[in-house]
């Protein structure tokens, strides 16, 4: 499996550029990928967490590896998720500690992290931008 971080300004909107700046990295969102092809995140685009296949374009896209023989159990754990809406607060949370975030919906390297957390791949506390988290991956993969 992996995790693909999307970079804003390839071919990112305005949004996207603004969350690149915001948290000081080229990337403004992260998936998990699995070896079905298969994407999960939450986005803001589709209202929050989903299944998804994406048409991965290189140039658009970074990708980290991670060998794990939890891919399943990850799975099904996402599954759990699905639905659940996108955390707003939770984002300018990553920037502005003192906000709350909402225990019930979910920003897109805050649910992968958490995926990959539960299993015992990382340690990273959810709370990292895309570009937080793809330093840490890049750091221990």
């Amino acid at each position: 499996m992996k995790v693909i971080f999307y970079k804003a300004w390839v071919a990112g909107n305005i949004q996207d550029k603004f969350v690149s700046i915001w948290t000081l990295g080229p990337y403004s969102h992260c998936e998990l990928l699995f070896s079905d092809g298969t994407a999960f995140s939450s986005s803001w685009r589709d209202g929050g967490t989903r299944f998804k296949k994406i048409n991965i374009i290189p140039e658009r896209w970074d990708m980290v590896d991670i060998e794990t023989d939890k891919e399943e159990e990850i799975k099904t754990w996402c599954e759990t998720q699905l639905g659940k809406e996108y955390d707003w607060r939770g984002v300018f949370s990553i920037v502005i500690p003192f906000i709350l975030q909402d225990g019930n919906k979910w920003y897109c390297s805050e649910i992968c992290i958490h995926a990959l957390r539960r299993s015992g791949i990382v340690n990273y506390l959810n709370y990292n931008s895309p570009n937080s988290f793809y330093r840490l991956l890049v750091k221990d993969f």
